[in-house]
């Protein structure tokens, strides 16, 4: 009997010492959640760690009345090396697995090549590939520093603020996985821009446009209208809003908001000569959320304004068009994987020229946009029945010229044309 005994609580003890041996790991370790990359005054490198205090924190991370991280800054010749001597600014190591995002300072991102700021990351098997990727306008050790009213963990605040900008068409949400993939040549890279706003009470985390990368080469960014035009162009924008305007016999134009609720994109290639023909096709359908006649808008207005947001998305389209295929020579589209697909005679042999080739492709771009409106006339409540309709392409006659995108209010005209056609040679 005293065998049996002495045998279970041998049993018991072998099995409790994982569970000491894990506790011993964790108080060794800072949970590592955001990383910020910006250049050092005395090295390369200077990295910001966001952390988690674990030895200071009691119960659950949701139950913490502050936030329960630290942000520890490293100077080393790399972001290995500061990583791996935050042991001795800590006296423990960094755990990686949970982290959230890495964040790149906008004028370390324009010194070096991602290739090398990011090597690191690609490269642990600790680390996740879907982690966020971002660009800080101005040291992302400013960022990490921004406390979350709403979060724990402010990590997990900039996580989401890029996820629904994503989703709001006021950012290309970009993980790791995106960034490894741009290094080995499959297409170039965007980032997301974050900057800190200072004009409040408390600093806060704002967008503020895009970050375009040429072969791992920082080539320039893109603005809010821009990048509208790129997730078009790629087939990913969700939704987004635009303002537009009714000509009136008031002084100001009256003014309404159209929000973009779906939208598809579809790419065709065909060879042409020595390049190749890249047609865009985007359809979207759309809804009128606020207006500001007292009679509320008739189905003529519905198909100005439907005839107006088909130019204002085309514009969008050709500013980013223009800049990162025009100007950069950036393939951030994945266009020259579809020509190779495609048309595979245009590129056999001759990889290593495109997509700089892309600029003696001819680009067509073509709209169509349904407008509907949401509730009744203005100041008629959301219960009363929709009387609006549809305004589809077959009701615009005569097309203008293309206009390029002002920052002013977009006025509505009955004529509006839908597509335009573009060679960007050199």
């Amino acid at each position: 009997m005293k065998v049996w005994v002495l045998a279970l609580a041998l049993a018991v003890g072998f099995a409790l010492l994982p569970s000491c041996r894990e506790k011993s790991l964790t108080n060794s370790r800072v949970v590592v959640t955001a990383v910020g990359i910006d250049a050092g005054e005395e090295a390369d490198c200077r990295l910001s760690i966001q952390a988690i205090e674990t030895l200071k924190t009691s119960g659950s991370l949701t139950e913490q009345a502050e936030n329960a991280t630290k942000v520890y800054d490293i100077e080393a010749p790399s972001v290995a090396g500061a990583l791996q001597s935050f042991v001795t600014r800590t006296g423990r190591s960094s755990y990686i697995l949970h982290n959230r995002a890495v964040v790149i300072g906008l004028e370390q991102a324009k010194r070096r090549p991602l290739s090398a700021l990011l090597d690191y990351f690609i490269r642990n098997h600790e680390g996740r590939s879907t982690v966020d990727m971002a660009v800080c306008r101005g040291e992302a050790a400013e960022l990490l520093a921004v406390p979350s009213a709403g979060y724990t963990i402010p990590a997990e605040h900039l996580s989401v603020l890029l996820q629904q900008a994503g989703r709001q068409g006021f950012a290309v949400p970009t993980d790791l996985l995106d960034v490894e993939r741009s290094t080995s040549g499959m297409y170039d890279m965007v980032m997301p821009i974050v900057r800190v706003d200072k004009t409040g009470e408390e600093p806060a985390m704002v967008m503020d446009g895009t970050a375009v990368f040429r072969r791992g080469e920082y080539a320039g960014e893109l603005d809010e209208a821009a990048t509208r035009g790129l997730l078009f162009g790629r087939g990913d924008l969700q939704t987004c809003t635009y303002l537009l305007s009714l000509p009136g016999t008031a002084e100001e134009p009256e003014r309404l908001t159209v929000e973009v609720v779906s939208s598809k994109t579809k790419v065709r290639i065909r060879p042409e000569g020595e390049a190749a023909v890249i047609r865009l096709t985007i359809s979207c359908k759309a809804t009128v959320l606020e207006e500001y006649r007292a009679a509320g808008l008739e189905s003529s207005d519905l198909k100005a304004v439907a005839g107006a947001l088909q130019e204002a998305i085309l514009q969008d389209v050709r500013s980013a068009l223009d800049k990162t295929i025009g100007d950069w020579g950036c393939d951030v589209y994945g266009f020259s994987r579809m020509v190779k697909k495609k048309a595979p005679e245009l590129v056999r042999g001759r990889e290593d020229e495109w997509p700089a080739r892309l600029r003696d492709c001819r680009f067509e771009v073509e709209v169509k946009a349904d407008a509907a409106k949401a509730g009744g006339v203005a100041g008629g409540g959301i219960m009363q029945k929709k009387t609006g309709g549809v305004a589809k392409m077959q009701d615009f006659a005569t097309p203008p010229v293309f206009m390029y995108a002002t920052a002013a209010p977009i006025l509505l005209e009955p004529a509006r044309r839908n597509a335009f056609s573009t060679i960007y040679r050199r």
